[in-house]
Formats: structure tokens, C-alpha cells, sequence
């Protein structure tokens, strides 16, 4: 990667960014071309191949792009501040709604990619993506207070079904072209504050 790119204004660094999510947000990676990726962002396609020496380069740098700001905006809502499990699923809901405001297209990015089988990308996806599910698996065991919630549940099972639902929910979306933030907080708030009322100790039965 060309350390030019980062001595653009952050402004136009994130207009390309956000031009190459959006392109592989909504294709595969085999038929995402550096063209289209340049259309989006207004540029040359030989500018872009300037900064990025190829599609892969660039792909895994988006990768780590929405993987960084989601830890950012992760310790910026507390996420990891509270040992209520509800509570840090609205929190950690807030936080990736904050990411997609600033790149709309980064979630549907990291959705595709999660799906992606083309072997160029794949193995390195799939790697960081297991990293990230077993480190997420790992606090929320490690942190969450399990004494309000049913004496039936399985905090990882809740875990890992919550996970689910959140992919299911955002692949519909992404595919839909419909990645609203306040629509996406607004629905998981009303699952959330189901789930609450089902698993809870006194809870709906």
C-alpha cells in the first residue's frame, strides 16, 4: 500500500473508502472491479492502482478499516463497561450504527465478505473473522452478570443466536440496499427489549 493515501486530506480518504465499500458491498469479490471502485470515487482507475497495488490490497485493508473502527466505536459506547448482557447488546448496537453513519456501506462490506468464498480473500477473512467471533464469545462469558437471566439459558448459546440474528438481519438489508442506521437501531432496540423480557428471571415465559 502506497503511504501516499494516507497523506490525502482524511476528507478524500474517506470518499475512496467509502467508494470501495460500496462497491464490494454490493458484489462479490471476483466481480468488484477496480473501475467501478475508481467511478464511485470519482478518481482514475491508475490513481487508485497508485495507492492500492491491487484489489486484494485493497479489499483486506477495508477489512481492517471496518474492524478498527468498530473497536473504536466499541470502547466509545462503553460496550465492554457494563455486565449486563442486554445492555451491552444495545451498546454494542449504538456503536456499529455510529460506524455505518460515518461508511454507510462498511457493514454490508463486512457481511459480503463474511460470506465471501473466492480463495484470493477468503482465508484471510475467514481467519480474522473466527478471531474476532471467539474473542467476542470469550468477554461476553468472561463479563456478563448470568444471575438475572433464566436459570435455563446459556449465556453462549444467547451469545452465538444474537450473532446469528444480527448477520441474518444485515445480509436482508444489505442486499435490500436499505443499511439505515436509525431504522436498523430502532429494530434491534425492540428485539432487544424482547429478548429481555423472554430470558430474564420473572420474565415473559
Amino acid at each position: 500500500m502506497n503511504e501516499r493515501f494516507f497523506a490525502l486530506p482524511p476528507a478524500r480518504q474517506r470518499d475512496i473508502l467509502n467508494a470501495a465499500f460500496k462497491v464490494f458491498s454490493r458484489s462479490d469479490y471476483k466481480h468488484a472491479s477496480m473501475q467501478l471502485i475508481a467511478d464511485e470515487a470519482l478518481i482514475s482507475k491508475s490513481l487508485l492502482f497508485h495507492y492500492f497495488k491491487n484489489k486484494r490490497e485493497l479489499y483486506l485493508y477495508l477489512w481492517d478499516v471496518a474492524a478498527q473502527q468498530t473497536a473504536r466505536a466499541t470502547q466509545d459506547h462503553g460496550v465492554l463497561a457494563t455486565n449486563d448482557f442486554f445492555e451491552m447488546l444495545r451498546r454494542t448496537t449504538h456503536a456499529k450504527c455510529a460506524v455505518m453513519r460515518e461508511h454507510p456501506y462498511s457493514f454490508g462490506f463486512a457481511i459480503r465478505a463474511y460470506y465471501e468464498q473466492d480463495p484470493i480473500v477468503r482465508d484471510a477473512i475467514h481467519r480474522a473473522v473466527d478471531a474476532y467471533a471467539n474473542r467476542g464469545e470469550e468477554l461476553v462469558s468472561r463479563l456478563v452478570d448470568t444471575s438475572s437471566l433464566r436459570d435455563d439459558v446459556s449465556i453462549d448459546e444467547l451469545y452465538r443466536q444474537f450473532v446469528l440474528l444480527s448477520d441474518g438481519y444485515m445480509f436482508q438489508k444489505n442486499l435490500a440496499e436499505a443499511i439505515d442506521p436509525d431504522v436498523i437501531e430502532a429494530d434491534f432496540e425492540r428485539i432487544i427489549d424482547h429478548w429481555q423480557r423472554v430470558y430474564s428471571k420473572g420474565g415473559a415465559s
